[in-house]
């Protein structure tokens, strides 16, 4: 079996222009680690310009260490030929997750689109900000080919930026010609369209064009002629599917999307900051266990071929998994653009699947030093607010939704007096619902399950119920707000400190809980 340095070279996985890809394993210490080895083509070995490229990459990679970046950790030389190590990252690409959902008939719930959003844009951020480990210098990177290929889900739901290979850095010793322009044509600024200098702003316009594409469910470009692609990418076009995004964040991707990068979002920070804010006001919890659920959905079978392909790369066997279904598309028209976004042409349903559940949110990697003891000490001061602000109000008893109901579009009712007493028959008081239902989504047919939506609103209570007395209502509020705060917390229970990022978003979460134990 071939070698690349100390790699066992298991089997090729994709082959380029510049060079390959291997699954590999590790040889060093007599410990079998899975990895990929990305080699340079032996026609390339005397390539000067070829191997400045690959060693730019290489470079750049090794300053990175990120959760939401695939990272590189060797960089060789065998025979002769360049090589580096890389993480194995088992998983799909956004644009396979893209092509079967539209081959479905599905697209991704607002709420999951924005959390996946959340996580390249906190890959990106860490990137435009990362210095030169060796002198402090900023890198000034630019990835300059952000698109659905390059961004990998893997089986565990967790969301990864690859291949830096046309990025821009000042690391970068082989410097790219006037007038020549890298990347995929459909994702690129305006600026990077017409071979002007870039900034981190240009990976932003990028970005924004992949969330618009996630939210519609189908290419940026949709529609536009080949022939007049170019022209309006240079330009800054501004694709019509913007229109069918909610309004709010329509608005963030179209800060992000402005023509001007001097009028453009001025960070992946701030964009970052714009989907936290977003996320919060739906009341959305989602993460990794919403992805991973998805891929297992969309790809029947996938978690157990990736553990085959885990268990050959280190040197185990396990029983053949079934084969992948191949993901299929409508054929291309003569109006979609060359390897149109994702590969499809036609706009997808507007029907997006509901929940089934909600799942916990992704633990930051790096947090700073707020303390969960701090955090608790807040979320315990606005409970007893809370107490404050409702007592004296006369909320509605919470009760469940008669069979029938649609309790997604139920409004609130007038007051109904109460119902004359039967005499020598105490009056019927309905049962207290379980509190912590507020939690829990309609079940929708068609199965799509992880994706969270905005909480709805209960039915009305039944016209025989009788009014609450006073004691009752402040002990059941009591109950509420006790269940309620028990269930935020406990989901940052697990954490010894939170980020200022997540101790805004619990702050928020026990505040939306005093106001619904308080209608």
């Amino acid at each position: 079996m071939e070698t690349i340095g100390p790699y066992r070279v298991i089997r090729r996985l994709a082959v380029g222009g510049m060079g390959e890809v291997f699954l590999a394993r590790s040889l060093a210490a007599g410990v079998a680690r899975p990895c990929v080895v990305k080699t340079v083509h032996a026609r390339h070995d005397d390539d000067d310009r070829a191997r400045k490229r690959f060693l730019d990459e290489a470079r750049l990679a090794l300053q990175l260490s990120h959760k939401n970046i695939c990272g590189v950790t060797h960089v060789g030389e065998h025979d002769g030929s360049l090589f580096m190590a890389m993480e194995l990252v088992p998983g799909r690409d956004l644009r396979d997750v893209l092509k079967a959902l539209h081959a479905n008939g599905r697209r991704m719930t607002p709420a999951l689109s924005l959390y996946l959003l959340r996580e390249i844009l906190d890959g990106l951020d860490y990137a435009h900000r990362a210095c030169d480990v060796a002198t402090g210098a900023p890198l000034q990177l630019v990835h300059r080919d952000l698109s659905p290929s390059n961004v990998m889900i893997s089986v565990e739901g967790e969301v990864k930026i690859i291949d830096f290979g046309q990025a821009l850095s000042t690391m970068k010793v082989e410097r790219t010609a006037a007038g020549i322009v890298f990347g995929k044509l459909q994702y690129l600024s305006p600026e990077q369209a017409r071979g002007e200098p870039l900034d981190h702003r240009s990976d932003l316009y990028s970005l924004a064009i992949l969330a618009t594409e996630l939210l519609a469910g189908a290419p940026y470009y949709q529609g536009v002629p080949r022939e007049r692609l170019t022209l309006l990418v240079q330009a800054g076009y501004r694709s019509p599917l913007l229109d069918a995004v909610d309004a709010p964040i329509r608005d963030m991707l179209q800060l992000a999307l402005d023509p001007d990068r001097d009028a453009r979002t001025a960070s992946a920070e701030q964009m970052r900051t714009r989907v936290d804010r977003l996320l919060v006001q739906r009341q959305a919890v989602v993460g990794p266990s919403d992805l991973r659920r998805l891929l297992v959905e969309l790809f029947p079978g996938e978690i157990e071929r990736q553990r085959a392909t885990l268990a050959e790369a280190s040197g185990s066997t396990l029983p053949a998994p079934p084969s992948s279904p191949p993901v299929t598309a409508p054929a291309e028209d003569d109006t979609a653009p060359e390897d149109g976004g994702f590969g499809v042409t036609e706009a997808i349903p507007t029907s997006v699947a509901r929940a089934l559940t909600r799942q916990r949110p992704a633990a930051a990697a790096a947090r700073s030093p707020v303390a969960i003891g701090a955090v608790l000490g807040m979320a315990v001061l606005a409970v007893v607010l809370g107490v404050a602000v409702v007592v004296g109000k006369d909320p509605a008893p919470v009760v469940h939704a008669p069979p029938g109901a649609d309790a997604g579009v139920a409004a609130r009712p007038p007051p109904v007096p109460p119902a004359p007493v039967v005499p020598d028959a105490p009056p019927a008081v309905p049962p207290a619902p379980p509190l912590d239902a507020v939690d829990a989504g309609p079940v929708d047919d068609d199965g799509l399950a992880g994706l969270a939506v905005e909480p709805v609103e209960r039915a009305p209570p039944p016209r025989h119920a009788r009014p609450r007395s006073t004691a009752e209502k402040l002990k059941l509020l009591e109950r509420c707000k006790q269940r309620c705060a028990s269930g935020v917390l406990d989901k940052y229970s697990r954490f010894a400190t939170l980020s200022v990022d997540e101790a805004r978003v619990l702050a928020a979460e026990l505040e939306a809980c005093v106001k619904r134990c308080g209608r």
